[in-house]
């Protein structure tokens, strides 16, 4: 709209250059003091004014009533500039200019007619001269668009009555409706809408009428368009409601307004999580009445969503994004009231749970507050615990010899714990809250028995994804289902002699000849081997590097398939195997997915492997604590119990430092993969998964040290301390070694640095 701004200054300069002498001299007189003779000059000054106006219309009319003898000497831009149309009529009439012509400005007559309000008298002419009525300006602006943003409600009438189009834009996407609710002229609004004028128009950032409006604190039309049930939480590109535009533009009566119409149709009002709030913050923080009357209405807001618990939207609200007397609940899981405006949140504060030993329990099982867990997430950690207590305990010394059966895996699916993260649809059964705190609970009390009896779900929930995401209609139906519900159990046979970290480098093979794959080579370190059904085998099927990997779904009964047990320094509830894959022929359809694609694939599920592990060594840790804690309290030394003695009491405060600080770092995790792709997470889940192991290394060195002689033998009141400090260092191995880890932390972060630079220089 920046033409018709320049037009508009461009007209008020002639009278303000005929007033500039007697302004002049008025300012004169004013400064010798003279008031009466001030007044009386001002006076003449607004005569004379008003004289030249008159005279200025007589000359206008003058010249449409007598012919122009030579129209060449007439500039007619200047003239179309100070709202003189004549010249350019009596050229066209005279055919030296074509009738459409746009000229430097970027409008023709029509353009000029409708932005000087002079179209009425010329509408015989351009009829005559049949000039286009929907002709577009140098930025496609119609005259219908440009009469809407001025509100010339009797022009706009009258180009409908010569046939303009209503739902126009132009190139800034803008409609006349859009015009007209952008420029509050609320009498075209209405006019525009009655003659069926597109109400879902958006401009080119994705703002719509609705958003103008509330810009524009027009309550009215706020109203109006929810009387039309038009949507009022839509968000434009950059991610703003009308409510937030509303803020953004400091128009309290019209964020009351929207508050108003969402608490009488019980709407929601959406925030995104990626808006830079900075504005607001602005807003929020200002000292002055309108910054504090904003800040009344945005409480105010937050007072209506808390109230009637609309939790989806508050959730997406970060707390360090407003002023401290805006805290934000988050959930259902946390209560809320309200006291001189503010919001305060109340934590849920859950009874007492298992082990009472200080640190033996996660914090929130022991009086302690946490945003976090809902009563259903407490009913599900007493199945779980349970289960533990009746199925694993008892049988906990005899599997550490022998392996634990594989009939654990169906009644672990049967006790409602084992296929709580996957769908009805392939025999899970995830609650409809179901979140990542389910699992983590999951594996924590699991893994509280000290047995590595965990590790068939591990590998399931690392195979079951790609099988579910990657594989066809049949893998689905007959493999994954039987996965899931116990029946059969699953390995991923990635690692080889000479690729463990370097998945690229698998040397595994896997030719095409006819309908099967031909598979030759070795896999190592695959832990569950002995009991696995299906071997998900990752196979070079192309050329070298990541991009000729396929991943292959081989029976262990097939001919040619070898599994023998590996002995390992940890225990032996869960075998790690080595795999001889020796010609074994694969059926085509057992392919996942397309060929080249393994290696993306894999990539999926190792951030959530490694967040498992990081579950498991945090209580592994805790574990640990809790029997030094334990034996410190009963052994004496000196004729005093070790807990007496300072260096003891040290270190078990530094056991617990790093267990509490890792496990406030997992659930910060856990709840990030509620809300982000696994994939977004690789730093996080790599710096998670160092710390965890460290931690549980930690801990295990501790303890042997409080321990003593009794930690280094299977046997005695030491058993399950000797027992964690041969099995704490895999934790730092599998999965992901700590040096691996700690490299690709920082070289995402790399990537993201200069990812921004490139950006910013663009």
């Amino acid at each position: 709209m920046s033409d018709i701004e320049n037009q508009n200054n461009n007209q008020q300069q002639y009278s303000q250059s005929q007033n500039e002498e007697a302004s002049t001299k008025a300012s004169q007189i004013s400064n010798n003091g003279s008031q009466e003779q001030n007044i009386e000059l001002q006076q003449m000054n607004n005569q004379e004014s008003q004289n030249q106006n008159q005279l200025q219309k007589q000359n206008q009319n003058q010249q449409l009533e007598q012919p122009v003898e030579n129209i060449n000497e007439i500039d007619i831009e200047k003239q179309t500039q100070i709202g003189n149309l004549v010249p350019q009529i009596l050229a066209i009439q005279n055919n030296l200019m074509p009738n459409n012509l746009i000229d430097s400005t970027g409008y023709n007559i029509l353009h000029h007619a409708v932005s000087y309000n002079k179209l009425n008298g010329i509408i015989p002419l351009i009829k005559e001269l049949k000039i286009d009525v929907d002709i577009f300006s140098n930025t496609k602006q119609t005259p219908l668009n440009i009469a809407s943003n001025y509100g010339f409600l009797k022009i706009m009438k009258a180009l409908i009555d010569l046939g303009a189009k209503v739902n126009h834009v132009d190139d800034n996407s803008f409609s006349s409706l859009l015009y007209a609710v952008r420029m509050n002229k609320t009498q075209a609004v209405l006019y525009l809408i009655s003659l069926g004028a597109d109400l879902n128009a958006q401009d080119l950032n994705g703002c719509g009428i609705v958003h103008w409006a509330a810009y524009n604190n027009n309550t009215f039309l706020l109203e109006f368009f929810d009387r039309l049930h038009l949507p009022m939480n839509s968000r434009d590109k950059q991610g703003y409601t009308p409510f937030l535009r509303a803020i953004f533009n400091e128009s309290q009566s019209a964020s009351q307004s929207m508050n108003l119409i969402f608490t009488a149709r019980q709407n929601t009002i959406t925030l995104d999580t990626n808006l830079d709030y900075s504005r607001i913050n602005q807003i929020l923080r200002l000292d002055n009445d309108q910054g504090q009357q904003q800040k009344a209405t945005f409480i105010h807001y937050l007072y209506n969503l808390v109230e009637n618990q609309r939790w989806e939207e508050l959730n997406y609200v970060q707390e360090d994004s407003f002023c401290p007397t805006c805290l934000i609940v988050k959930k259902e899981r946390m209560h809320h009231y309200k006291t001189q405006k503010k919001i305060q949140l109340i934590n849920q504060i859950h009874p007492e749970f298992g082990d009472t030993t200080p640190f033996a329990e996660p914090y929130w099982y022991q009086n302690q507050p946490s945003p976090y867990y809902t009563e259903n997430h407490i009913k599900f950690r007493e199945k779980v615990r349970n289960f533990v207590e009746n199925e694993i305990m008892p049988h906990k010394e005899q599997w550490l010899q022998t392996g634990y059966p594989i009939e654990l895996e169906k009644k672990f699916y049967q006790a409602g714990i084992g296929g709580i993260i996957y769908d009805k649809k392939y025999g899970g059964y995830k609650p409809e809250d179901f979140d990542y705190f389910y699992e983590q609970i999951m594996i924590d009390e699991i893994q509280r028995s000290g047995l590595n009896v965990l590790g068939g779900y591990t590998i399931n929930s690392l195979v079951v994804p790609l099988l579910l995401k990657f594989g066809d209609e049949n893998i689905k139906q007959n493999i994954a289902t039987q996965i899931i519900k116990g029946e059969k159990m699953s390995v991923l046979a990635i690692s080889e002699p000479y690729a463990g970290s370097d998945v690229a480098n698998v040397q595994t093979t896997a030719h095409k000849e006819g309908d099967y794959y031909v598979i030759n080579g070795v896999k190592k370190w695959i832990t569950g081997g002995l009991n696995a059904k299906y071997i998900c085998t990752l196979a070079r099927t192309g050329g070298p590097g990541m991009s000729g990997l396929s991943l292959l779904i081989i029976d262990s009964e097939l001919p040619g398939v070898k599994i023998r047990k590996m002995e390992t320094q940890f225990d032996n509830a869960h075998s790690t195997t080595f795999i001889t894959l020796t010609n074994v022929k694969v059926h085509k359809s057992m392919l996942i997915g397309k060929e080249g694609q393994g290696f993306k694939a894999i990539m999926l599920n190792f951030n959530h492997e490694r967040w498992i592990i990081a579950i498991g060594s945090v209580r592994q840790a805790r574990n640990l604590y809790t029997l030094s804690f334990k034996y410190a309290l009963k052994r004496k030394t000196f004729n005093q119990p070790l807990i007496n003695h300072q260096i003891i009491r040290y270190k078990l405060a530094q056991m617990a430092r790093q267990i509490e600080s890792c496990y406030s770092q997992l659930e910060m995790v856990t709840n990030s993969f509620n809300f982000l792709d696994e994939q977004a997470l690789a730093t996080q889940c790599s710096l998670l998964k160092v710390n965890c192991a460290n931690t549980f290394e930690f801990c295990a060195r501790e303890a042997s040290q409080i321990f003593g002689g009794n930690s280094i033998v299977k046997e005695g009141q030491g058993k399950e301390v000797e027992r964690a400090v041969r099995g704490a260092r895999v934790s730092n191995i599998y999965g992901g070694s700590e040096e691996i880890m700690l490299d690709l932390a920082i070289r995402q972060q790399i990537q993201k640095v200069n990812k921004q630079k490139t950006n910013s220089k663009i």
